[in-house]
């Protein structure tokens, strides 16, 4: 019997909602989760996680764009007007499980898909505004909701490195993040900059916990709008099983002590 979940969005009104605190005040950033498309919506944009209110609180929002299916993925920051980086890769209904990491730097804009950089951008200095982070739906209206399946979610207050990025995607199996661990290749402390991490993994109930120390817990969606707790993607137990070996420009199976086969 599973010990671990993930959080099924119904794309008809489910979503989760982190209230804005002081962790969340940034000029850098690093998201990433997995996400396990549904049923997408034709013709409109699907809002994955934002953090976007009016005007002077509009920050950031990955989404898949809007059009026809497949759709591209986009990173939106906001530094007095919109701007995006736009994945290659393109995302159907009902595909696996995907990576998707959007950073920020002082800069420049980037999105990653399983592990590669696929967009980059020039940004000037990202807003900090007031608006909660949403999660499973547009941070500033009641629409573009998510139809799929979200598993680890985390958010930096800092550019995660490439290697990083490539351990956390581990050649599709996915890298359970702790604040007791370090990142497998480069060594550094997983808590450094960590602003959130959520797991999704209560199995019920009505709050999705901050494994961070940040005490940014998410609420769920009331009534019969709640997302639901179904088979999570990324467990505890999930060795680092692949590293990406640059000269060869492959993954290669590796063990590393300190994760349990």
């Amino acid at each position: 019997m599973t010990t671990q979940s993930s959080l099924y969005f119904d794309g008809t009104g489910d979503y989760i909602t982190i209230s804005d605190s002081v962790s969340f005040d940034t000029t850098q950033l690093t998201v990433s989760l997995w996400l396990k498309p549904g049923t997408l919506q034709a013709g409109e944009y699907v809002a994955l996680i934002s953090k976007e209110g009016v005007d002077l609180d509009d920050e950031w929002s990955i989404l898949l764009n809007t059009g026809a299916e497949p759709k591209s993925v986009r990173f939106y920051v906001n530094d007095g007007a919109w701007l995006f980086a736009e994945s290659t890769t393109l995302i159907s209904s009902n595909d696996d499980w995907v990576h998707i990491v959007g950073t920020k730097f002082v800069d420049n804009i980037r999105v990653f898909i399983n592990g590669t950089l696929e967009a980059g951008k020039l940004h000037g200095v990202m807003q900090n505004g007031g608006a909660d982070v949403v999660i499973g739906k547009n941070g500033d209206a009641n629409d573009r909701y998510l139809n799929g399946t979200m598993d680890e979610v985390a958010i930096w207050s800092k550019v995660l490195g490439i290697n990083d990025i490539m351990d956390l995607y581990n050649g599709g199996q996915g890298l359970y993040v702790d604040v007791d661990r370090t990142f497998p290749t480069d060594g550094g402390s997983m808590a450094t900059s960590l602003i959130g991490l959520w797991h999704f993994d209560e199995m019920n109930g009505d709050v999705a916990l901050d494994s961070s120390d940040n005490s940014n817990t998410g609420a769920l969606s009331p009534g019969s709008g709640q997302p639901s707790w179904v088979e999570n993607k990324v467990s505890a137990s999930t060795p680092l099983r692949y590293r990406y070996d640059e000269n060869a420009l492959m993954w290669r199976r590796k063990y590393y002590s300190g994760y349990t086969l």
